[in-house]
């Protein structure tokens, strides 16, 4: 994991962020059980005190919306992994509102010495590296978490930092294997 991106617009995109006086909003994803809502939880409830999240999951239509596709060959059964099967428009809503409701100004120095320890972390830190990496950081955070949330294009555009959380097949279906679908 590396705390810029391939194309090497790393540099300019902090650097738009540094001067930005929007909450930042991070787009985290991936598969079903891989551990998005426990690392959204993690990122506002123990390393940012000013870090909120919105789950996906908050959003879904009720089960009687003709929205929902059903699951080919499984009468009765709907399909609530794609992207029709929530209210992203009221998602997104939201978002806008914690956007607007909370816009402030980070001083540029604070970033920057922000940003540098950030970018000095190994791969996998430990939460209290996290912690001290970003203690000044007083920008507000907005996680936007979901399985499809950024399949939405218009979610998508909002997110100035797009994560995909990856786990190997065994680990995956280990998980799916232990959740209860009740």
């Amino acid at each position: 994991t590396t705390w810029s991106d391939r194309a090497g617009k790393g540099k300019s995109r902090l650097k738009k962020m540094a001067s930005s006086v929007r909450p930042l909003v991070v787009g985290l994803t991936g598969a079903s059980c891989s551990g998005k809502t426990t690392l959204a939880n993690i990122l506002a409830g123990k390393i940012f005190s000013h870090c909120t999240a919105l789950h996906q999951d908050d959003f879904y239509y009720e089960e009687s919306c003709e929205k929902h596709v059903p699951v080919e060959g499984m009468m009765g059964h709907m399909n609530w992994e794609l992207v029709t099967a929530f209210d992203m428009v009221e998602m997104r809503n939201s978002a806008e509102k914690f956007v607007t409701d909370k816009g402030a100004s980070v001083p540029r120095a604070v970033l920057s010495e922000v940003l540098s320890r950030v970018r000095g972390l190994p791969a996998s830190p430990a939460v209290g590296d996290v912690k001290k990496a970003v203690v000044g950081y007083c920008r507000p955070i907005l996680l936007l978490e979901g399985i499809t949330v950024l399949n939405d294009p218009k979610t998508a555009a909002m997110c100035d930092v797009k994560l995909f959380i990856e786990l190997d097949r065994e680990e995956l279906l280990r998980r799916r294997g232990g959740r209860s679908y009740d």
